[in-house]
């Protein structure tokens, strides 16, 4: 396993910020006024960085971090991540752990984590969603702790590296589908008897489903028989996807440019190929599951043979591994990253939440902002410290809406 990286340098939060702001409308106030209690609040704020320093820094220590991928996930569809969090200090338990799993499309979660007690391991099970099809590669987990306070945030980033395969959406299957309608990229194809009323022997084949081996007659004989039958016919389909995409111009907005209408041409042809993929998907997954055959072959070469449902695990992998390339055969440029496009797949990865501890620093800006109310109501301390007052409030207010 690699070496997790340094803890990073404390950063200041929104919440820090804004009690800085206020400490500077304290500090002018007490100037102004002479009264000591403004000093001694001023002074009580500033002695909290340290603590919140060296507090972040100490809650990563002997921090160490595990991650666990499910074998295979679909696109658009919801999977859990696990991750192992292990305290290996005696004293104390790590609190306030936000965690996110880097992977080179963007950021899974957070999560957060109340509580690692030391010496134990904490199990997180992370949900998670990805919106475009293909290997995905994973390259850690990212730590963040602003305990104790919600002052200063520290990172540090354990490399985990690994590969999760995303398989094609499954396009629903309409009753065409049944019914034996022919689309371009695939030809249903009529296939031999397969119903019940036995019909003899016959050679398997490698898209035979296993529950129709004679397994007596091929251990007299030493040659891989099956059980022919008549009936119901079974479903065979036959699949040809095109790689090679030929590009048509792109219908831009008036005033794009030739470099613009190329780039819409690219990624028009793009989202056209997965939308064929994840149709041939849902249309090949349903023909397996019934028992059915299914033959792929890619730009016409190198015939594939899928059989039960034993064979859609590999055929699902081997449509989420196809690039689409141009008529020169060089690769389409990838989708845009989800979230920063609208469309049925796009999913966000990390939406910006508040990071943990923020509540501890809210409740230290309300009692700060209670006990400065409280002096000018007693003290009559002037206009200065609402004034203060009332601009560091809008400034956190403000930070907190970004």
């Amino acid at each position: 396993m690699a070496r997790p990286s340094r803890i990073g340098v404390p950063r200041p939060t929104a919440t820090a910020w804004g009690l800085g702001l206020l400490g500077l409308g304290l500090l002018g106030a007490a100037i102004n006024t002479g009264n000591n209690l403004l000093y001694l609040l001023f002074g009580l704020f500033t002695a909290t960085l340290p603590v919140s320093m060296a507090g972040s820094l100490f809650n990563l220590l002997k921090v160490r971090v595990a991650l666990r991928l499910p074998p295979t996930a679909h696109a658009g569809a919801p999977f859990t991540l696990q991750v192992l969090l292990s305290n290996r200090r005696r004293w104390p338990a790590s609190r306030s752990l936000r965690l996110e799993v880097v992977t080179e499309r963007g950021e899974f979660g957070p999560a957060l984590v109340e509580r690692v007690g030391a010496g134990e391991t904490a199990r997180v099970v992370l949900p998670a969603r990805e919106g475009l099809r293909g290997p995905l590669r994973i390259r850690g987990v990212r730590l963040r702790s602003a305990f104790p306070l919600g002052f200063l945030e520290r990172r540090r980033f354990f490399p985990c590296p690994g590969e999760l395969l995303i398989l094609p959406h499954l396009a629903p299957v309409g009753l065409e589908a049944t019914r034996g309608e022919n689309r371009p990229g695939d030809v249903p194809v009529p296939s031999r008897a397969a119903g019940t009323e036995y019909d003899g022997l016959r050679r398997g084949r490698d898209e035979d489903d296993i529950r129709r081996v004679d397994w007596k007659s091929t251990a007299r004989r030493g040659v891989l028989l099956v059980r022919e039958t008549t009936g119901e016919g079974r479903p065979v389909l036959e699949l040809d996807v095109a790689t090679r995409r030929a590009l048509s111009p792109a219908s831009d907005a008036p005033g794009g440019g030739p470099r613009q209408d190329a780039a819409g041409a690219l990624a028009a042809a793009r989202r056209t190929f997965e939308q064929e993929i994840s149709r041939i998907a849902g249309r090949a997954g349903h023909v397996l599951d019934r028992g059915g055959a299914v033959f792929l072959t890619v730009d016409g070469m190198g015939r594939e043979a899928y059989g039960g449902r034993a064979g859609r695990l590999a055929l699902l992998s081997r449509l989420a591994r196809l690039e689409p390339t141009d008529e020169a055969g060089r690769p389409l440029p990838g989708l845009p990253p989800p979230g920063k496009e609208a469309g049925p797949a796009g999913v966000r990865h990390a939406p910006r939440l508040t990071p943990p501890g923020r509540a501890h620093g809210i409740s230290a800006l309300a009692a700060l902002a209670a006990s400065t109310v409280a002096l000018f109501a007693y003290g009559g301390l002037g206009p200065v410290v609402f004034t203060a007052l009332a601009v560091s409030l809008l400034a956190v207010a403000w930070s907190r809406r970004r």
